[in-house]
């Protein structure tokens, strides 16, 4: 099972619409070329998760590269792991800006939930666990994984 990882700055002209297309779009494409992950929207970022075949994966982040609804795409991470880490697609969505809200406390407390049920087994998975908690609390992500 091949893997991904990666994070983008949303463009500042994307809608609540635009998510909501990203969101029922890529769930049927992935769907039925037999790819899951995790797609985390916080604060106009993108922190995304692939698995699957590793051509399919590789042929959609170049799709991904030149896709104008988001700027600064970063390669996390990429590897390979015995079983998929999200058999079904999901993504966490936090439409709130105000980090000191109970709203937005507890979607962070929902992610850190579901970090610690997962156990991340691999490199890939680890990253992007890194890079969402590191959003969650810092609103900040470095600009390369592991150099701050």
């Amino acid at each position: 099972m091949y893997q991904l990882t990666y994070y983008s700055k949303a463009n500042q002209n994307i809608s609540q619409k635009d998510i909501s297309d990203i969101l029922n779009i890529s769930t049927k494409s992935n769907q039925s070329q037999g790819l899951t992950g995790c797609l985390v929207f916080i604060e106009n970022t993108f922190i995304q998760i692939l698995e699957g075949d590793k051509f399919k994966i590789e042929t959609l982040y170049k799709t991904l590269l030149a896709d104008k609804r988001h700027t600064d795409l970063v390669l996390i991470s990429k590897g390979y792991s015995s079983k998929r880490f999200f058999p079904e697609w999901g993504m966490a969505y936090c439409p709130i800006s105000d980090k000191t809200s109970e709203a937005f406390k507890h979607f962070q407390r929902n992610l850190n939930l579901l970090l610690d049920l997962s156990q991340p087994t691999t490199n890939v998975e680890n990253q992007f666990w890194i890079i969402v908690k590191l959003k969650l609390s810092q609103n900040r992500i470095p600009s390369q994984p592991g150099t701050e």
